[in-house]
């Protein structure tokens, strides 16, 4: 079924300010703004904004790494400003493309079918003697 292009990009519009309103109320809990309150993220919040594991922040924590707040209970809490410090401080510039093309290496002699290039096949099976 083809639509004509004017009709696709009128349902295209109105699924998109349909959907607009319902996306931003889903995000707007897990992104405050400047003029907003300030408040702590769990361990679950920190995670996801990080783009990690709760076990891998738990790790940065227990390691000195990254900021916290300790709460009753023992909990991990995290302001929003030292999760951004963390995540600048490992910041990574990307090179020019013409700088990174010149380090990468030539292509060397394709491997053998097993995978080692002297023709030997490893195994886990014991000689006998």
């Amino acid at each position: 079924m083809n639509l004509p292009s004017e009709l696709l990009d009128e349902v295209v519009r109105g699924l998109a300010s349909e959907l607009a309103p319902l996306v931003a109320a889903e995000l707007r809990p897990a992104m405050p703004t400047e003029g907003e309150s300030w408040y702590l993220l769990d361990l679950d919040k920190a995670a996801a904004r990080l783009g990690r594991s709760t076990r891998w922040v738990r790790d940065r924590v227990k390691a000195g790494d990254l900021p916290y707040v300790r709460l009753d209970g023992g909990a991990f809490a995290f302001e929003l400003a030292d999760l951004q410090a963390f995540a600048r401080a490992r910041r990574v510039a990307l090179e020019e493309p013409e700088a990174l093309a010149d380090r990468l290496q030539a292509a060397r002699e394709p491997a053998s079918a097993n995978g080692f290039g002297n023709g030997h096949r490893v195994t886990n099976r014991r000689v006998a003697r």
